[in-house]
C-alpha cells in the first residue's frame, strides 16, 4: 500500500490497478481457487458452469479466501486516490473501484459473498 503513496503518478496508477484488480479477483474466486463467480477470469467462470449443480454449491458455501479487512483497508486507501492531482490516477482509482465493486455485486447476487461481510 505504499505505492499509493509514491511520488510518481504512474506507479500510483498501478498500485490502483493492481489493488483494485486483486480484489475484483478475491470475491470472484471462492477458496477453492478453481472456480468461481468468473468475473474477471472467464475461463473459471465457464468450469464452474459445467460443474455439476451439487458441486458448484458445495464450492459457493465456502467464500472467498482473499476478501478479509486487510484487503478492505487497501480499497479505503485506493479511495483516497479519487482526490489525487493527477488526473490518470484518479482515473484508474476510479475504474478499479467501479469494477471491484461490480465484481462484489455479483458475488453477492450469486451468493459466494455476503453482503454483510461488504459492509
Amino acid at each position: 500500500m505504499d505505492r499509493l503513496h509514491d511520488f510518481d503518478d504512474r506507479v500510483r496508477a498501478a498500485a490502483c490497478r493492481a489493488l483494485c484488480g486483486l480484489a475484483a479477483l478475491a470475491v470472484a474466486a471462492p477458496s477453492g481457487g478453481a472456480g468461481g463467480a468468473g468475473v474477471l477470469v472467464p475461463a473459471a467462470g465457464a468450469k464452474a458452469r459445467s460443474r455439476s449443480t451439487a458441486a458448484a454449491a458445495a464450492v459457493l458455501t465456502v467464500g472467498p479466501q482473499l476478501y478479509d479487512r486487510s484487503l478492505v483497508a487497501a480499497l479505503r486507501e485506493v479511495g483516497d486516490r479519487l482526490r489525487d492531482r493527477k488526473v490518470a490516477v484518479r482515473r484508474e482509482a476510479a475504474a478499479g473501484l467501479l469494477a471491484a465493486w461490480r465484481a462484489a455485486c455479483i458475488a453477492v447476487q450469486q451468493g459466494v459473498l455476503a453482503s454483510v461481510g461488504m459492509l
